[in-house]
């Protein structure tokens, strides 16, 4: 019985060995360069001290970081990883918080790990590639490996802009691990092209199949997302046959017409979650990769990854989002509605999620914990904690679970409940408009819709008017040449809002 994710990388290594598991820009590793460095990196932390402790890894995106990750993991440690380009004060901030006593790095993040000098450890992982492993010590530390122990922390701001050490187990890794495994197409032929980066959970749905099933990943640099056509190809390059990116960055590539310059035809899967997928750059990807596989993905990092699935078989309408589906194998979706009750068919609720897949909380934030990870509504007769999401849903007439966007982005003008996500699909609708994001200021109550595209404002308005109700439609629409992003290619609300705010809307696209 497996009670750790190493107990699948131990079995990869020998069942693959020279196979090529991970790929960055210059280097490449086997699976049995990946088990071995990562062992290596283990005997070193543990040559100064055997306790489970928090290892934070402080490296840009390379093959050897996920060495790091899996080092910290055969030390009977848990990792963090941890953006090196981060201010000063919020690297302390997260490492404090975390109680780093061990931090990771190479020659290029090393000047940035002396900040942390004092508070941690530094262990140069080319220092520690040099050392033998010691069966011993890693024996030891095995032995004491159990499935409740926490794998990893993830910082994450959420919704709420408030950074949160979300903490996950063994036991969670291994059941999404099982859950992607068994539910989506993938195998040891499946070659994935990263595009979030490794501080983030969602590489988590690569690095696991390539764990599990022996699959392979390609690191694409963020920089290369700035010339979609030569990243196009350089998929086509690299024998990349599997994308899994956030919404917004599909839509950007397409967005540019780098579709219509490059084929795809190579692409045989497309997952995409994160965010809503426009339904017209949607169906570009779909004529550009018509013998792909296209999965919508939904899931908080608090229930470690994806939570839903939804295979698009189905021709859908212009105005229809895509569904999020239905939930992964040993996981359960309540849809919960204001008075507590379970949500029929077309009622709107927020959505509640239960199985092994949660994670314990948040680091040292009891008081967040007891807010997010709540007694299991529908039970009361015995302790069952849920994940309590905030995302609001609706079922449709097929029993698809459709996401709606955020209780914490709800708007009330004049009494009256607004979603965002209706205007912003309604504007998407609009001929010349490429991407949009509704913005709320509170203080004055009003909305603006933000798109990119050559589409007028007039047009977008007159669109609005014969779609929307009057109270619905928003106070003015601001053409942006691109729509800002955060780096794991999420849309930056928290930047539109600010300039709001700050009536700074001139100047937002050099600032972003």
């Amino acid at each position: 019985m497996k009670n750790n994710i190493l107990d699948y990388l131990d079995e990869t290594a020998i069942r693959l060995g020279e196979r090529i598991a991970l790929s960055g820009t210059a280097s490449s590793l086997s699976f049995c360069e990946l088990r071995q460095r990562a062992r290596r990196i283990a005997s070193r932390i543990l040559s100064k001290d055997d306790r489970r402790r928090c290892v934070a890894v402080l490296m840009d995106k390379h093959p050897d970081t996920v060495c790091a990750f899996f080092g910290a993991l055969y030390a009977g440690c848990f990792y963090l990883c941890i953006d090196p380009s981060l201010p000063d004060a919020r690297i302390r901030a997260i490492a404090d918080r975390a109680r780093v006593e061990t931090v990771i790095c190479n020659r290029e993040s090393q000047k940035r790990a002396e900040i942390l000098y004092g508070r941690a450890e530094m262990l140069s992982i080319e220092d520690a590639l040099n050392i033998e492993p010691d069966k011993d010590l890693l024996g030891r530390a095995r032995e004491r490996i159990i499935d409740t122990d926490i794998a990893y922390i993830v910082f994450t701001s959420g919704s709420t802009g408030e950074p949160k050490g979300v903490c996950t187990s063994h036991r969670a890794l291994l059941d999404y691990a099982n859950a992607l495994c068994s539910t989506l197409p993938f195998d040891e032929s499946t070659v994935f092209g990263n595009q979030a980066p490794l501080y983030y959970d969602a590489p988590l749905k690569e690095l696991l199949p390539v764990v599990c099933l022996g699959a392979s990943l390609v690191f694409i640099s963020k920089e290369l997302f700035m010339f979609p056509a030569m990243l196009c190809n350089f998929t086509r390059e690299k024998g990349i046959n599997t994308l899994c990116w956030a919404a917004s960055a599909f839509s950007v590539i397409s967005s540019l017409g780098a579709l219509e310059k490059c084929d795809m035809s190579h692409i045989r899967l497309v997952c995409f979650g994160s965010e809503p997928f426009p339904m017209k750059e949607y169906k570009k990807w779909r004529t550009a990769c018509p013998r792909a596989t296209f999965v919508n993905l939904y899931g908080p990092t608090e229930a470690t990854g994806m939570s839903t699935y939804y295979f698009c078989g189905r021709e859908l309408e212009d105005d229809e989002p895509i569904p999020i589906g239905k939930p992964f194998p040993n996981t359960e979706i309540l849809l919960i509605g204001e008075g507590g009750e379970e949500c029929r068919e077309g009622e709107i609720g927020e959505i509640y999620i239960r199985g092994s897949c949660l994670s314990f909380g948040y680091f040292g934030d009891a008081r967040a914990t007891a807010a997010a990870f709540v007694q299991n509504p529908r039970n009361r007769l015995y302790p069952e904690t849920v994940y309590r999401t905030g995302d609001l849903a609706r079922y449709n007439s097929r029993g698809e679970l459709v996401y709606l966007g955020r209780r914490d982005r709800q708007i009330k003008i004049m009494g009256r409940r607004i979603e965002p996500y209706e205007i912003e699909r309604a504007a998407c609708e609009c001929k010349g408009v490429l991407m949009t994001a509704l913005c709320h200021d509170p203080e004055r109550n009003i909305m603006e819709l933000f798109y990119t595209g050559n589409a007028n404002e007039k047009t977008i308005e007159d669109l609005l008017s014969s779609r929307l109700p009057r109270f619905m439609l928003p106070r003015r629409c601001v053409q942006l040449d691109r729509m800002p992003q955060k780096e794991n290619g999420k849309l930056d609300r928290a930047l539109l809002e600010s300039f709001i705010k700050q009536k700074k809307e001139d100047d937002l696209f050099e600032k972003a």
